[in-house]
């Protein structure tokens, strides 16, 4: 979806694109396709940002996402919604930084630090 039709979509759709982004960066993951992850990490930022943007802030259908089995998807999920569910949000981060998925673990540890040392606040 480019920025036109995300600006036209609605939230569910958002959402469901969100989702299916999140899956892909996964395989992306898995493949060992950093070009292809890349692509997909500035596509699902667009459509957080544009999430953000609707009245309200409509990042909080993203909460639900918090507790996937994906941890791709979970992930970015949990740092979709730190801001505005700081609770529910650190609560999963601090879950998967405790789990064996590699290397979803480590990204969660490296975001509990830079979010306990205020090197990132998240908007």
């Amino acid at each position: 979806m480019n920025r036109f039709k995300l600006k036209l979509a609605k939230s569910d759709e958002l959402v469901e694109d969100f989702f299916a982004t999140s899956l892909w960066m996964y395989n992306a993951i898995e493949d060992d396709d950093d070009v292809e992850f890349n692509r997909l990490f500035a596509h699902m930022r667009l459509v957080r940002a544009e999430l953000k943007s609707r009245p309200g802030d409509h990042r909080h259908l993203l909460v639900p996402l918090l507790t996937h089995e994906n941890p791709q998807l979970r992930l970015n999920a949990i740092k979709s919604t730190l801001a505005i569910a700081p609770v529910e949000a650190r609560s999963a981060l601090e879950e998967l930084a405790s789990s064996t998925y590699v290397p979803y673990d480590f990204e969660a540890r490296s975001t509990i630090g830079n979010l306990d040392s205020g090197f990132w606040v998240p908007d």
